[in-house]
């Protein structure tokens, strides 16, 4: 998995692309990560009347997480969980 800094100036498409789980943070916080794509998180939030340093410690926090979990796993059990999360 690709890693990142995510900041305020983070786009919203290079946040998901690192980070498949930011979808997830997106969607509490009712932002568009699809038209909305090539906002930075600063810009989605403000479009969202969303709190932009929230939504970044929560995107980090993601972010962590998920680096946390596909480290333990390797090749085709990465492939077994994401095939089973979108089923």
């Amino acid at each position: 998995m690709e890693t990142m800094q995510i900041v305020p100036t983070s786009l919203v498409n290079d946040v998901v692309r690192c980070c498949p789980s930011a979808l997830g943070v997106f969607n509490y916080f009712s932002v568009d990560s699809c038209c909305g794509g090539g906002d930075t998180i600063a810009q989605a939030a403000e479009n969202e009347f969303a709190d932009s340093d929230s939504l970044v410690d929560a995107l980090r926090g993601a972010s962590r997480q998920e680096a946390a979990h596909t480290g333990q796993m390797a090749g085709p059990s990465i492939v077994r969980q994401i095939l089973n999360t979108n089923e």
